[in-house]
């Protein structure tokens, strides 16, 4: 005879997941990041303070200061447009509420879709050049504004000054950081710092000095004299891009922003 397999089951339940060995356990410790070197032009980190103040007026030139001038105009264009359009179009002309609307609809319109080509622009032309062409065409198209006398020529007007204004605002931060004459992360961020205070400037004296010019002058008048004023600040930021020699991308805090006309 041959010898016979016991077939044999067990009636033990399945293991369970704890029964495996537990897998090792890796233990992240976040590291504290700090600027310990720097290269030659660089401010350096002090544990202490960081940024301080006086490295930030370090950071200030003629060209940073007329980077920063074109957000406090553009801010104040835009002071002038948006409120006091709307009550001048209310009061002075009487048009319909839907009218009013479809002018705001148009200023943004035109900004909206200035942002994209803007950006790609500042990429093959230094910021500042587009920031100072903005400002012409944004003070144009403001005087265009004040003698325009139809809707449909109201629209066409704020649609090319909403184009206009991205084309000069959009940029004002590059610009700055281009024209800050140290390197490193710190420099950037006493820029960016350097931008806000221009950015709220202009956004605290736009409304105020659209109010007094539209008392003082009415509508029409306010915005052909910002339109004129924003032309004249144009030619002579572009005059000054001209004849002064601008520093090297690499010498600026805008050293690590990568573009393709360098």
């Amino acid at each position: 005879g041959g010898v016979e397999a016991e077939a044999t089951t067990s009636n033990e339940p399945p293991a369970s997941p704890d029964a495996f060995p537990p897998l090792p356990r890796i233990k992240v410790v976040p590291r504290e990041f700090r600027i310990t070197l720097c290269s030659e032009g660089e401010i350096p980190y002090n544990d202490d303070s960081g940024l301080s103040l006086r490295d930030i007026f370090k950071l200030v030139t003629p060209r940073l200061f007329l980077a920063g001038g074109v957000n406090v105009v553009g801010c104040m264009a835009f002071g002038v447009v948006q409120p006091m359009l709307s009550l001048y179009l209310a009061h002075s002309l009487q048009l319909d509420q839907r009218v009013i609307g479809w002018c705001q609809f148009s200023v943004t319109l035109g900004y909206m879709l200035g942002i994209w080509p803007a950006h790609n622009v500042v990429a093959l032309v230094r910021a500042e050049q587009v920031c100072g062409f903005g400002t012409f065409l944004s003070g144009f198209f403001l005087v265009a504004v004040g003698l325009s006398r139809t809707p449909w020529h109201l629209y066409l007007a704020l649609f090319g000054f909403g184009l206009a204004q991205s084309a000069a605002l959009v940029p004002t931060l590059e610009a700055m950081k281009l024209a800050a004459p140290q390197t490193g992360p710190l420099a950037a961020e006493g820029a960016v710092r350097i931008f806000n205070v221009f950015q709220d400037m202009g956004q605290v004296l736009g409304p105020i000095a659209g109010g007094f010019l539209m008392h003082f002058l009415g509508f029409v008048r306010a915005a052909e004299t910002l339109g004129a004023v924003s032309v004249m600040y144009a030619v002579g930021m572009l005059v000054y891009i001209v004849l002064v020699r601008p520093l090297p991308r690499e010498q600026s805090a805008a050293h690590f922003t990568f573009t393709n006309y360098d």
